[in-house]
């Protein structure tokens, strides 16, 4: 016994509550029983209320007596078809997915494409977050197919118990595909190039210069730029002049016309990035009546 007698326990000592020790019991209650009345097993599937009920809850005077319900097992077997059926199409996209963006970096590493180019970062980084993506939802959608292979009642009542989480994993796994669809048919800096023109352009005259644009697929783009930054810089003067982008039957045509003479850069990004040959040298003159009168 303490000095201070009983009144010492509970400094000495954790007294726990038997009020406590049944909330804890409570709380690891077989998630098999009806929470409302109590022993009463979850045999039905409220589809009105979309949650597991027991067959008193069923009964008249109950709120679920009204209600379209239906065994456990035909609920899961419902559910289970609906996910699997649901399912099928992006597992066959993922797989599809997951090999092109392999086949892009193994295609990568064999030809040495690698740099500290911007763009060349850019597009590792981009590829190497899409792998990481496409594998973390094809190990969600393994999950949810492995947790439905089950034949046990109490493993079918927990698979319709958190049936929403099923179906926001399946969603989730969806947004990924369609996420990635969009990037891999996206316009790849790396991968866009600049096609050089022999002439020489002149001042107050208006000059193309050829733009082919590929995808992170490797495919060329088929879509509109709106992510195109063309900007032509004299690197005299510092001037600035915008340029124009048309749509082309093979590629894309950057139309540009200089204001001074002398050397000039083109720069010509995707997404913020310099595509393949950019910022491109170029030199600039001036019309040749012009030249005619300096010489006269």
């Amino acid at each position: 016994m303490p000095r201070r007698g009983a009144v010492g326990f509970q400094a000495a000592n954790r007294i726990i509550k038997l009020r406590d020790i049944y909330k804890a019991l409570e709380s690891s209650q077989d998630a098999s029983y009806c929470s409302v009345h109590r022993g009463k097993e979850l045999e039905l599937y409220c589809e009105t209320c979309e949650e597991l009920i027991c067959l008193r809850c069923a009964y008249k005077g109950d709120k679920h007596h009204s209600h379209d319900h239906q065994d456990v097992d035909k609920a899961f077997e419902s559910f289970k078809e609906h996910i699997l059926r649901r399912l099928e199409a992006p597992k066959s996209r993922l797989k599809s997915l997951l090999k092109a963006v392999e086949k892009r970096l193994v295609c990568e590493q064999t030809s040495g494409a690698s740099g500290e180019h911007d763009s060349i970062k850019y597009h590792h980084t981009v590829l190497g977050g899409l792998r990481v993506d496409l594998e973390t939802a094809m190990d969600k959608l393994t999950h949810i197919l492995k947790f439905l292979r089950t034949r046990k009642l109490s493993k079918q009542v927990e698979v319709l118990a958190k049936k929403s989480k099923l179906l926001s994993g399946v969603a989730g796994v969806e947004e990924v595909i369609q996420r990635s669809c969009l990037i891999l048919e996206g316009p790849d800096p790396s991968l866009c190039y600049l096609v050089r023109r022999d002439t020489m352009p002149v001042v107050g005259k208006k000059a193309t210069i050829g733009l082919d644009v590929v995808n992170f697929s490797g495919s060329s783009f088929d879509g509109s730029l709106r992510s195109l930054q063309c900007v032509l810089i004299s690197l005299e003067t510092g001037a600035e002049v915008k340029c124009d982008v048309r749509e082309g039957t093979i590629q894309y045509k950057i139309v540009y016309q200089p204001t001074v003479e002398g050397k000039h850069h083109l720069s010509v990004q995707v997404n913020g990035y310099h595509v393949r040959g950019s910022p491109y040298m170029l030199s600039v003159r001036l019309p040749e009546d012009r030249v005619a009168m300096g010489c006269s």
